[in-house]
């Protein structure tokens, strides 16, 4: 099951410092995946999605137990790629996607760009109707940017485990005429950045 060493999407690599040298583990025993983002669990378990099952580790270099499948239906969109999975405070599991409707009109502003599964204990996954956020990107007092993806999610967690930004790798353009908002970023003419979006901490 597992790819040989230098599979696109699937190869783990460490290091000592976030300055390298960057290491392949060699064996690799992760199975093929989608931009996986592993998920360190507070018990010390290595979690991974890669579309739509969860493996667990010990360890890097141990072998990766199936936990689960992810639902992919039933959510916002029809095709989720690029999973980011976490537990919060309250020992809740989430997986956020990129999520994309290529039937989409090539205007930007209400096109689908992200889904998000939740579970009580990581076995039982519900997808939920609506997105987590969409391309509407709030600059001030009533006034929005319109990007036409927001891909890779990541989150930064504080000191207290609670999720205070969300990253994404964003295309410019606000409406892609004639083709798919997902694909503006291949058609040219323009840019793509990293957007990091404050989030709200206050309590539920």
């Amino acid at each position: 099951m597992a790819p040989s060493a230098g599979t696109a999407g699937s190869t783990i690599h460490t290091s000592r410092t976030l300055y390298g040298p960057w290491e392949p583990v060699d064996p690799n025993p992760l199975p093929g995946c989608n931009n996986p983002a592993p998920w360190v669990h507070p018990n010390g378990t290595i979690y991974v999605v890669c579309r739509p099952k969860i493996y667990r580790a010990e360890d890097l270099t141990s072998g990766w137990v199936y936990v689960a499948d992810v639902p992919t239906h039933g959510g916002s969109g029809p095709n989720q790629e690029d999973p980011f999975l976490w537990t919060d405070t309250r020992g809740n599991w989430h997986v956020i996607f990129h999520t994309y409707d290529l039937t989409l009109p090539d205007q930007c502003r209400n096109s689908t760009v992200s889904s998000h599964a939740y579970s009580s204990d990581g076995y039982n996954w519900t997808m939920h109707a609506v997105q987590p956020y969409t391309t509407q990107i709030p600059v001030g007092q009533g006034e929005y940017v319109t990007v036409s993806t927001r891909e890779r999610p990541k989150l930064w967690f504080n000191q207290d485990g609670v999720a205070t930004h969300l990253f994404n790798g964003v295309c410019s353009a606000p409406a892609c005429p004639g083709i798919p908002c997902v694909n503006c970023k291949t058609n040219g003419g323009f840019w793509d950045y990293t957007l990091v979006a404050p989030l709200s901490t206050a309590p539920d």
